[in-house]
């Protein structure tokens, strides 16, 4: 074990790793402002959390820390993340980039001439404003994930594009008015936040459950902007919190009869947003095999079926006539509930 003080840690390795970025900077003049304050901000990032690790660690020596500090130091990252959801800056700055983006889908955006593909990096530039999706996208997917190659903040971009490739015709620029405008509104919002969760652990499976924790003083705040303080979060907070609960499901991690059970208090428009919410994000998520997606489909169409609402599955087979099929293997999957 390499034995040094704690006041030894910061002096060496942190101050020449400091140098040797600050050097970088020097050498690279050019670098564009938004970068340049990325780096400084990641900086100043890293002498906190090194200094605060070397505390951690111990007065005379680095080596693993024991399961108390470990808690101790879990327990400071998950309030400076909870502090980052509270902070008014950003709830400011999230409702400019939300204006931002609905005006680019309904308006700016040319989606006939420009792939997906293409408009990413706009879409992604955008959120990366955000200091959480800044975050999220320093942490790329290993060669073994769905999601390899890609991040939580481009990955939120893809299913923001994927969602509207759907949205533009089922909601018509030339007829968003009234309740139409919020109900789009509010997919919008569930899309852009849903993996907000990611930024503590982007393999946890239940990261939805903290995605809403993290997203609802902003969508609050969003209302609030248009002087709609007393309108109910409830849907959003579903399509947030539910967006991967079909995949739970078919992985046995939640009971079919549970979730049934939960969702029986929901009314046919939370099922059909969800539809959409949950068909974007498995769309976006182009190595997921084919078989699972269609899973995914098949529960909630089960979901639908048990609750009522059979003319959503009629609708959905008729916009997407491989529906059909799908709906085929409601019966082998129900004997294994």
């Amino acid at each position: 074990m390499l034995a040094t003080t704690t006041a030894e840690l910061p002096n060496a390795g942190l101050e020449w790793f400091l140098d040797h970025i600050r050097q970088f900077l020097h050498e690279f003049p050019n670098i564009t402002i938004a970068a340049d304050e990325l780096l400084r901000q990641v900086l100043d990032f890293l002498e906190k959390s090194l200094s605060t690790l070397v505390a951690l660690a111990g007065e005379y020596a680095i080596g693993p820390l024991q399961q108390e500090q470990m808690v101790q130091l879990t327990s400071e990252i998950r309030d400076s993340v909870l502090e980052l959801a509270k902070d008014t800056e950003q709830h400011a700055l999230l409702i400019t980039v939300f204006l931002e983006l609905e005006n680019d889908l309904l308006g700016t955006f040319d989606f006939a001439g420009s792939g997906i593909e293409q408009l990413v990096p706009e879409v992604e530039k955008k959120l990366n404003r955000l200091t959480i999706f800044q975050l999220m996208s320093t942490m790329i997917a290993g060669p073994e994930s769905r999601h390899r190659g890609t991040n939580p903040t481009s990955h939120t971009a893809r299913v923001i594009l994927e969602w509207f490739r759907e949205a533009q015709t089922r909601f018509p620029s030339s007829s968003l008015q009234g309740e139409s405008v919020w109900a789009f509104r509010e997919e919008l919002l569930a899309v852009m936040l849903h993996d907000l969760g990611k930024v503590l652990n982007p393999r946890f499976d239940g990261h939805h459950k903290i995605s809403w924790t993290l997203a609802w003083e902003s969508v609050r705040a969003l209302f609030a902007h248009f002087n709609l303080e007393t309108r109910s979060d409830d849907k959003v907070n579903f399509m947030i919190s539910m967006h991967d609960i079909c995949g739970h499901i078919a992985a046995g991690r939640m009971k079919y009869v549970d979730v049934l059970e939960d969702f029986s208090r929901v009314g046919e428009d939370y099922m059909l947003s969800l539809f959409y919410v949950q068909l974007a994000d498995i769309s976006a998520i182009k190595a997921m095999p084919l078989l699972n997606k269609y899973e995914n489909l098949t529960i909630w169409a089960m979901l639908c079926f048990d609750l009522g609402f059979d003319h959503l599955i009629d609708e959905m087979v008729v916009k997407f006539p491989q529906f059909t099929d799908i709906l085929n293997r409601r019966f082998s999957f129900t004997g294994q509930q």
